[in-house]
């Protein structure tokens, strides 16, 4: 059953105001041309923002694609509007594919996908990104640790919001931050979550650009030889102290064996000039920063051609065995095997987990162990930055 209210009312936001980056959009998945979603709870629809809809439970929505936005179909009646949005009518989560999120899911159509959009505040995110990138951790050695990691994570989705995206500010995955439904929080990190709310990093009075990684295997990195961001002297190459506080990491130390056909496969993969056929006589690392970590590979056939991958692109070509993922860094060393001189096989050894930017969360676990603030982490990781909270800064 569905109730069509013809009223917009005066306070049509989904949200009111309550001063700058309280919100966020997370872009959960997208869905090509034509979706269906099934209503399992008594639902409000906002069209265009405006509330216009309430929709009994055990309905479905179709949704498709259009030039100039969605159709949206129910009970055999067509609406179309930019976008669409729904949220529980009783203020509970939103159910969504069994699965339930706070705040409001949006459906906007890019002129490619249907995009699926959660719509939070800031601390309702982060309560479904620390569970997700940080693991079922409930060690009170650690809590300054997960603190550090609150403030670096807030920072960074601040940063998101402000450029401006039209659809979405970040994604549910690694291009982002990971970022689980409410299943997975849990009260043990929200809690430390809670003691850090609104705290960000600034440097010289600005939200500082901060990124983070799992393991730095020693050594993290300039953030000029990894991303486009130029000139910050807080994101700089260091030694993760001596012995390396992400030494305890499962992943500091790494191998990973291909054969010469397993490799081959992997180039032609994402190189298609390169022929199946061709044979692999030998791979060498064509350059390395001072951090050890590697800037090119260069491959040679039997043919005498030969093949670079650049930086940039190796982890993408290079995949972890079983197609489990891609390669952990570049902070790698290379092993020839050879055959009756016929290379048989290319093995990498190497250490950490990530690009090596900013804060080593491994690392920063030891520094909480070994009794270190959460300001003192987040100042060894970035040097000369400070934490200020978001109302101070509006």
């Amino acid at each position: 059953m569905i109730f069509i209210i013809a009223i917009n009312f005066w306070g049509s936001d989904l949200y009111a105001y309550e001063g700058q980056f309280r919100h966020i959009r997370i872009l959960l998945k997208r869905y090509p041309l034509q979706t269906s979603v099934h209503i399992s709870q008594e639902i409000n629809v906002f069209r265009n923002d405006s509330l216009f809809a309430v929709i009994k439970k055990n309905n479905e929505i179709n949704f498709t694609l259009e030039t100039s936005g969605l159709e949206m179909e129910i009970q055999n009646k067509e609406f179309h509007a930019n976008t669409f949005s729904i949220s529980a009518s009783n203020g509970n989560n939103i159910q969504l594919e069994n699965k339930n999120y706070r705040g409001t899911i949006r459906f906007a159509g890019d002129g490619t996908d249907i995009l699926v959009i959660n719509e939070v505040s800031i601390e309702d995110y982060l309560k479904g990104v620390l569970p997700a990138e940080l693991g079922k951790i409930d060690s009170d050695s650690l809590k300054e640790s997960i603190k550090a990691f609150a403030i670096t994570s807030r920072t960074f989705a601040i940063n998101k919001i402000l450029e401006n995206r039209k659809f979405y500010d970040v994604e549910a995955n690694v291009s982002s931050q990971l970022f689980f439904s409410t299943e997975s929080e849990r009260p043990f990190l929200n809690k430390l979550l809670d003691e850090t709310k609104s705290e960000v990093l600034v440097f010289d009075g600005k939200i500082a650009t901060v990124f983070f990684h799992s393991c730095c295997g020693g050594s993290t990195e300039n953030v000029d030889n990894v991303f486009k961001t130029l000139g910050l002297p807080y994101l700089i190459a260091k030694k993760d102290s001596s012995p390396p506080n992400c030494r305890f990491s499962p992943v500091f130390e790494w191998t990973e064996a291909y054969s010469t056909r397993e490799f081959l496969d992997m180039l032609s993969n994402y190189e298609h000039k390169i022929q199946p056929a061709q044979q692999i006589i030998d791979v060498r690392v064509s350059g390395k920063l001072p951090s050890e970590r590697v800037t090119g590979l260069d491959i040679t056939f039997s043919d005498s051609t030969s093949y670079t991958i650049q930086a940039k692109q190796i982890r993408l070509v290079i995949k972890r065995k079983n197609n489990s993922g891609i390669l952990r860094g570049l902070l790698f060393s290379i092993e020839l095997k050879y055959n009756e001189d016929v290379l048989d096989s290319v093995i990498f050894h190497g250490k950490g987990n990530g690009h090596g930017v900013g804060l080593c969360q491994w690392g920063s676990f030891q520094l909480s162990k070994e009794g270190y603030s959460y300001s003192e982490i987040l100042n060894f990781y970035f040097p000369g930055t400070k934490i200020r909270k978001l109302d101070d800064l509006d």
